[in-house]
């Protein structure tokens, strides 16, 4: 697994759903949140820059002396392609062997064949975590840092899974959010090498807190 300038991570839940879509009878079973993503308080941060996707309206806050790349993706090998990419680089943070960046917050959102009511939601995780399973066996290094768990952004609800694994030869840390929002996903990607993982957990919640959905169509 890989995501840097140049490359980007392979998606994940928009295959799950087309394999779900077969399995899955939709019953009545709640979901109990056990977990938010980022923080109601403000992060404290100062120069913090909004961007807002000009065609699909989601937007979201980071540092305005971050890197912003839109249409930051190359071909995606698990799922659908996405419909939209943005990427923001730390300029000054850590890079791989090759020189290219790897701390960064992105976000990729997906047009799904069905809509996602939350009753599919638990019956959705098992699918997930066999896709992480195998994202794992094609990894280098790849290990679960914190399991697929449920999760909270706003008012989108999914699930989120941070793991470790190694580009060339510096240690990585990403958190992965897969958010439903009828037949659309978004999925949020925050990621640093690891040496500078705690550093960056103010600019993370602060991409989190205020990340906000486009408008329904």
């Amino acid at each position: 697994m890989r995501t840097k300038a140049g490359s980007r991570s392979p998606h994940l839940a928009a295959t799950a759903l087309l394999l779900l879509v077969v399995a899955v009878v939709l019953g009545g079973c709640g979901f109990d949140l056990s977990l938010s993503c980022g923080k109601n308080e403000g992060t404290g941060l100062e120069g913090l820059e909004t961007y807002t996707d000009p065609t699909y309206g989601y937007s979201f806050s980071y540092p305005g002396d971050w890197e912003l790349r839109e249409g930051h993706s190359t071909e995606v090998n698990a799922g659908a392609a996405s419909i939209s990419d943005v990427s923001v680089f730390d300029p000054e943070g850590a890079t791989d062997s090759s020189g290219s960046l790897i701390d960064v917050l992105q976000v990729s959102i997906y047009r799904l064949a069905v809509a996602v009511e939350e009753a599919v939601l638990p019956e959705f995780k098992p699918v997930l975590e066999g896709l992480m399973d195998d994202v794992a066996r094609r990894s280098k290094g790849y290990e679960t840092v914190e399991p697929l768990s449920k999760v909270k952004v706003g008012e989108l609800k999914g699930y989120q899974v941070t793991c470790r694994f190694t580009m060339g030869e510096t240690p990585v840390l990403s958190t992965f959010c897969f958010l439903f929002d009828d037949d659309i996903e978004y999925q949020l990607l925050m990621q640093a090498a690891e040496q500078n993982w705690e550093a960056e957990q103010q600019v993370f919640d602060a991409f989190v807190t205020s990340f906000t959905p486009g408008p329904k169509e």
